[in-house]
């Protein structure tokens, strides 16, 4: 299974095509769009796509706005279980594989019920997911954040357990920036999780969110060899040694299509100084 490389768009606040033509300029293979699918006409999001060259790989939940599988009100509830059958719907009609889903709200640090009653409102709630996800023929992958956006599900073993009890195919995702905090060892976060043939993305970040160069803390590439070099029991068809050596793989090309990226908007930063020197000389010239 050959790894592609995709990006997500949630903070990129810019209209769709112009995002899918950076995308084929600088190499990606396709993208994990924004999980709000009332912005997105899934016929024009198609042609722009075919337009493009590129595949959308899948999409991911913004839990924001009063999104929360693991709220005290039922109705609330209610309403963010439809989100998610909405984005796992968009995903299926884009071609997409894999909806990211995050149980509860972003920044929400604080629960409503006991650790039990939360526990079982995420599981039931994602079992309805999960029914209509393999409706649509799209893969739920739970992902866990830091502590500082929730309390609810931090680590890959919690994931996993989570994933297992939901049942079906449903499995996880893993973000290098949320590792970062909470995982001991990510190396071995990743081969757990590929153990269990529940490893269905992987999101690249360095410590500050600003890239996947590896320059600021984590030198991803370096460890990702390392961790390759642990032997593995493969599972359900593909082990966590080849999960992380196709990660390594891609990770090499992610890093280059980062730098590139951010030589060209030095470029452009460079370009507007110069513009606004040139503007501020001439408008000294004017009045001298």
């Amino acid at each position: 299974m050959a790894l592609k490389l995709a990006m997500h768009n949630w903070m990129r606040p810019e209209p769709i095509e112009t995002t899918l033509a950076r995308l084929a300029r600088f190499g990606y293979d396709g993208i994990e769009i924004s999980g709000e699918p009332a912005t997105y006409d899934a016929g024009e999001v198609k042609e722009l796509l075919a337009k493009h060259n590129l595949k959308c790989w899948g999409s991911v939940t913004l839990m924001v706005n009063g999104r929360d599988l693991i709220h005290e009100d039922h109705y609330v509830r209610l309403g963010s279980i439809q989100y998610a059958k909405d984005c796992l719907t968009l995903a299926s009609k884009l071609g997409g594989k894999i909806v990211t889903l995050i149980p509860s709200t972003v920044g929400k640090t604080a629960p409503m019920s006991s650790v039990e009653q939360e526990w079982k409102w995420a599981v039931d709630g994602i079992k309805e997911c999960q029914e209509h996800a393999e409706k649509v023929g799209v893969k739920i992958a739970i992902e866990p954040l830091n502590r500082f956006e929730t309390y609810f599900i931090n680590r890959h073993d919690q994931a996993l357990e989570l994933a297992h009890q939901v049942g079906g195919n449903c499995g996880v995702c893993l973000d290098f920036f949320h590792m970062n905090i909470e995982e001991d060892d990510w190396a071995k976060a990743l081969k757990t999780t590929g153990d269990a043939g529940k490893l269905y993305d992987v999101h690249v970040a360095d410590n500050n969110r600003l890239d996947a160069q590896g320059d600021r803390r984590r030198d991803g590439g370096r460890r990702l060899r390392g961790a390759d070099q642990v032997p593995a029991r493969p599972r359900h068809g593909i082990g966590a040694r080849a999960v992380l050596r196709q990660v390594c793989q891609g990770l090499g090309n992610a890093f280059a299509q980062q730098r590139q990226a951010a030589a060209v908007r030095q470029g452009l930063n460079r370009d507007a100084v110069t513009g606004d020197r040139r503007r501020s000389a001439h408008r000294v010239d004017r009045h001298s």
